[in-house]
């Protein structure tokens, strides 16, 4: 294969670093699926430019690295199970009060999901569909259950046998913390190759990572302990 003077094999591309550099202080705009509607709604939470939008940092964090079923998840724990969804319903117990009910299946039994004031579940969730919940477990009326959990969509992407670390972002009605999480991986790509503030030299010393990988990390972590090194250089 031919190889260019810098090392590159011949047609591979490469960031270009000045304009990455220079896309932090662009309008919110120029990041990937940011409509005027979310750029509005993104301002009113004031992320205004990509580097307010890399900068708007995880209020928590949702650990779903440890994968339980239901079997064996701990009554009065926090746990995730992840499982199919054999039914959901929408129940009014009593005039304008409504709550979803949802029961997911594993291999090992039934969890009952209680989500109250959520009717919009309804449109978002169907039968047969693939989530992993994150919650307090609870015993009543024969079942496991949780209550208003964290759910997350199981698609092809998640890895059932390890999880992974969600980050909760700053949200608003328009923009969920889904979508944010999703805007935010854009605007790191956006950004990729950026030159960092830090010399390779020093940062080598003192064992720091880039600015870009500290920002990855802090907004998709593999664990919290990379989430607690990476805030360093940000």
């Amino acid at each position: 294969a031919t190889t260019a003077s810098n090392g590159k094999a011949a047609g591979e591309r490469t960031p270009d670093r000045l304009a990455a550099t220079l896309a932090f202080d662009e309008p919110v705009s120029r990041v990937r699926l940011v409509s005027p509607m979310r750029a509005s709604a993104l301002a009113k939470l004031g992320v205004r430019t990509v580097r307010d939008l890399l900068t708007h940092f995880p209020r928590r964090y949702i650990d779903m690295s440890r994968i339980e079923d239901v079997a064996h998840a701990q009554i009065g724990e926090m746990v995730t199970i992840a499982g199919t969804v054999h039914e959901i319903k929408l129940k009014k117990p009593k005039p304008r009060f409504s709550l979803v009910e949802i029961a997911l299946t594993d291999r090992s039994g039934v969890l009952m999901i209680t989500c109250f004031r959520q009717p919009w579940l309804m449109d978002q969730v169907k039968k047969g569909d693939r989530l992993a919940v994150s919650g307090k477990l609870e015993f009543n009326y024969g079942f496991k259950r949780m209550t208003n959990p964290f759910i997350e969509e199981a698609d092809d992407s998640f890895d059932e046998r390890h999880g992974r670390i969600i980050a909760v972002h700053p949200a608003t009605e328009r923009i969920s913390t889904a979508w944010m999480r999703r805007l935010v991986g854009n605007a790191l790509s956006l950004c990729r190759g950026a030159f960092d503030p830090l010399p390779v030299d020093l940062r080598a010393k003192y064992r720091l990572p880039s600015r870009m990988s500290a920002l990855s990390s802090i907004h998709f972590p593999v664990s919290m302990d990379e989430v607690a090194s990476s805030r360093i250089m940000t």
